[in-house]
């Protein structure tokens, strides 16, 4: 039987919620999780870490991302923040959380909001479901659609033409 939430759950929680906007290594967490304790990392300390990590991520609506790739590591992120989606997808690429806030924030400066419309409409279409908003679940819900129609119809190749290509049967 379980007695709640152990001490490398309860440090892993804390530091989630002290920091909304940031993304996390399993890496790092467990460096966070063992402060003081230990002097290094092992395999046996990342394994605990990462059980740990996926039983906080689920109460506190935080999620990983799994790196491309041999060795890259798990990238943990907050759902409901569209910043933390969106330095997450760079942080994937850049490895190092500095750089890729860094990129994010180039990005920032360049568009109106510095986060794509597909994070933002995710953190907020798990907003509105948590907060039982039908109406705006069901908005966010078209817009994706529709935005996701967009994406699909711009990707098409024109319409194949049998008469244009009738030249290949011949050969």
């Amino acid at each position: 039987m379980s007695k709640g939430p152990g001490k490398i759950e309860r440090a892993i929680e804390w530091v989630l919620a002290a920091n909304p906007e940031m993304t996390y290594t399993l890496d790092e967490l467990a460096a966070a999780a063992y402060l003081g304790v230990i002097n290094r990392i092992e395999k046996k300390h990342r394994v605990a870490t990462l059980r740990a990590a996926r039983n906080v991520s689920s109460r506190v609506y935080w999620h990983y991302l799994r790196s491309g790739g041999h060795g890259r590591p798990l990238i943990f992120y907050n759902r409901l923040n569209a910043a933390s989606r969106s330095i997450a997808r760079n942080r994937d690429i850049r490895r190092s959380h500095t750089k890729a806030v860094e990129c994010w924030q180039m990005e920032r400066s360049h568009d109106r909001f510095g986060l794509s419309d597909s994070d933002w409409r995710r953190a907020e279409l798990l907003r509105a479901s948590l907060e039982g908003d039908d109406y705006r679940q069901d908005w966010l819900m078209q817009e994706e659609y529709a935005q996701h129609k967009r994406l699909t119809a711009s990707l098409r190749c024109p319409p194949w033409d049998p008469g244009e290509a009738a030249w290949m049967l011949t050969l």
